[in-house]
């Protein structure tokens, strides 16, 4: 309960009974209209006692406004812990009986309750954290990705907040962002841009297949998140020099086995563009190969390739596209990552490791490679099995619907769940609310064009022989199905194809005549 946003919680309630607020709020806790007024006052900094905050969560379950959305939650990816302790992290309490509508996803071999869900990242190394994430009501859940060999994580810092991009004459090598990091302060919210550098930590495999195996049984026991997809992300290495091209692949291939047939995975995704391994991996011979041999070790699960934000990546796409079921992008960006002292010189921000820049700023990256790789499979008749995943920048529900725009079938998080561990909640809650909206637009949709079709079919009526009545109406009735089918999908499918306006009865005219005519009707 001292877990509550009480401020956020009191401008629901205002903003739900308008000027009767004060004297309700003051009548259902039982104290004098003043008290309310300074709490109002106090904004951010307001604090109740326990009694006082349990009466007014009661109060705003009264008037229709749940409480529970302006609960703190705990955070799923914690800096002070070690590796090993994330490894074994609750971080519940856990999320309840949140109530969501199913959007009827149709992608990756399942039906799936949404488009949204987490992409590969710290905040699901545990069996809790992959079920607690389930619990905010995401559709698929992505583990972090595990190698098919024990690695530690890179000496400490692992995360640094962006500043921006930086100054003139301060350059990364070659073509690389040179982005500016500092040590997260008071303010740091991920989602305004981090440099990250974990280093591809990885237990023994026989830790995190277990671990896998956990969170598959949390997650069938609960009939709420018994739906959810569970992804495991995988590697094949971490960018040692030390490793042969031959020992890259055969390291690919036994993770993929290892997700598949030890750990069960319904759906696998392969890591081939982590900043740590994107420099190996440039050759496509090469990545074609490695494709090639985890389609194989994966069998029949789901296969997912998870791309960067590469400049050939249609060429790409093109070559490893018939290898797999799916394309995720973007991973985090490749960068140069530097700080600077009191006199504006840089030095690198890490002791040694790449330098991968998530949140905000990739975000228009990551749409525009989406983009682009909608746009081919478009074109390209082999591609079109594929299912798209938008990843990169997802910092507010809004983001999801921008990624939707590219032509994705299903958009990914993680930034944003390491600063709002309810993130999924929100997500959720926004789709479900247009949803509603497009489902009340459909509605009315159907009953106009029901109007313009009648019409349609009257004067049609007149230019036909009454001999050729019956099958004319049996042929109009096809075309007003066919219509109405078209409209209702959005009542199914959140991200369905949305339909530009109502058929003008003229345009309800030419498609009975078109359909009449090629049947034989004169």
């Amino acid at each position: 309960m001292s877990h509550t946003r009480v401020q956020d919680l009191l401008s629901a309630i205002r903003a739900k009974l308008g000027n009767e607020a004060r004297r309700q709020i003051a009548e259902a806790v039982q104290v004098e209209p003043r008290a309310v007024d300074y709490w109002f006052q106090q904004g951010d900094t307001v604090h109740l006692r326990e009694g006082n905050l349990k009466a007014l969560v009661r109060f705003a379950r009264s008037i229709d406004v749940d409480p529970r959305q302006f609960e703190v939650a705990p955070p799923l990816w914690r800096r002070d812990l070690s590796f090993e302790d994330q490894l074994r992290y609750d971080p519940g309490p856990y999320p309840e009986s949140l109530g969501f509508q199913s959007h009827h996803v149709a992608a990756l071999g399942r039906a799936l309750d949404s488009y949204f869900g987490t992409s590969a990242g710290p905040i699901a190394v545990s069996p809790q954290q992959m079920y607690y994430l389930a619990k905010t009501g995401v559709a698929f859940v992505t583990t972090k990705t595990f190698l098919p060999y024990a690695r530690r994580p890179n000496p400490p810092p692992h995360i640094l907040q962006f500043q921006g991009e930086a100054p003139t004459g301060v350059a990364g090598s070659g073509d690389q962002r040179c982005v500016v990091l500092d040590d997260p302060g008071s303010d740091f919210r991920p989602t305004r841009g981090v440099g990250v550098n974990l280093g591809c930590p990885s237990p023994e495999p026989a830790v995190w297949i277990e671990n896998v195996a956990e969170a598959k049984r949390l997650l069938a026991a609960d009939p709420e998140t018994e739906n959810v997809l569970l992804i495991v992300s995988v590697a094949g290495f971490a960018g040692e020099r030390s490793m042969g091209r031959s020992q890259i692949m055969d390291g690919y291939e036994e993770a993929v086995r290892l997700a598949s047939t030890e750990a069960d995975s319904d759906a696998i995704e392969v890591n081939v563009s982590c900043p740590l391994v994107a420099d190996h991996l440039t050759d496509l011979d090469f990545l074609t190969e490695i494709a090639k041999r985890a389609r194989k070790a994966a069998g029949d699960r789901q296969l997912i390739l998870k791309v960067g934000p590469w400049p050939n990546i249609e060429e790409v796409v093109r070559r490893v596209g018939p290898c797999v079921n799916s394309i995720s992008a973007i991973n985090s960006v490749y960068a140069t990552g530097v700080r600077l002292d009191h006199e504006s010189e840089h030095k690198g921000a890490w002791v040694y490791g790449a330098t991968g820049l998530a949140g905000a700023p990739i975000l228009r990256t990551g749409l525009e490679i989406c983009s682009r790789i909608a746009a081919l499979r478009q074109r390209a008749p082999e591609l079109r099995h594929l299912t798209l995943i938008g990843i990169g920048g997802v910092s507010r529900p809004q983001d999801v619907a921008l990624y939707e725009k590219t032509g994705v079938d299903l958009v990914a998080g993680q930034s944003a769940f390491i600063e709002d561990s309810h993130f999924g909640i929100r997500v959720r809650r926004f789709l479900d609310q247009r949803l509603a909206v497009e489902v009340k637009t459909a509605s009315k949709r159907r009953e106009m064009a029901s109007y313009h079709w009648a019409i349609a079919l009257e004067r049609e009526q007149q230019e036909v022989h009454p001999s050729n009545h019956r099958r004319l109406i049996t042929i109009a009735a096809s075309v007003l199905a066919d219509y109405l089918e078209e409209v209702g999908r959005v009542d199914r499918v959140a991200n369905a194809k949305k339909i530009s306006g109502t058929l003008t009865i003229d345009e309800f005219r030419q498609r009975i005549v078109h359909r009449f005519k090629a049947s034989g009707g004169t």
